[in-house]
């Protein structure tokens, strides 16, 4: 199956629509982790949930297919934006304390 990029086409109309989330969801997830070394929002889009994680953990991996989105991602200093597939990225198994899909 051929790579679906959706959104592409308008990445900034994309962002705008997302919903965001409130910071209380990011808080009670980070909480449940044992450790808050890295995180990694699959299919971030324009990394809504990224950023929400953020505050909690050391680093957030943000991945998407679309390379559109990506370039429009919210910036934060420790969210890392990356175009992978879901299926395949580069990531060492066990890299992970949280990976979110929003």
């Amino acid at each position: 199956m051929a790579d679906a990029n959706t959104f592409a086409d308008a990445p900034e109309s994309y962002a705008a629509a997302r919903p965001h989330y409130p910071q209380a969801l990011f808080e009670w997830i980070a909480t449940s982790c044992e450790s808050r070394g890295a995180a990694w929002d699959c299919a971030t889009g324009s990394g809504q949930a990224a950023l929400g994680l953020a505050p909690f953990f050391e680093t957030v991996h943000a991945t998407d297919i679309s390379s559109e989105q990506v370039e429009h991602g919210f910036g934060a200093a420790n969210v890392i934006y990356s175009v992978q597939p879901a299926e395949e990225t580069s990531f060492s198994a066990g890299m992970f304390n949280l990976v979110t899909v929003a």
